[in-house]
């Protein structure tokens, strides 16, 4: 016979799904602040910086994500 667990089940973490933009193209993203972000493209090859409450990532095409 096992012991019972107290373990609290946790709830899932949430995956915040960031797409690559396109030239030209602004994606913006909504963000409680909770969870993992998931880039669907290389943040090497951007610049980055701040602008007010928004992470925003500048691609060399001039594609953008707020």
């Amino acid at each position: 016979m096992s012991p019972e667990s107290s373990a609290t089940p946790t709830a899932p973490t949430r995956v915040i799904h960031v797409p690559a933009p396109t030239a030209g193209q602004t994606v913006s993203v909504e963000s409680s602040g909770a969870g993992n972000v998931q880039l669907s493209f290389d943040p090497s090859g951007a610049t980055y910086g701040r602008s007010g409450n928004n992470l925003v990532f500048e691609s060399d095409n001039g594609g953008r994500v707020v």
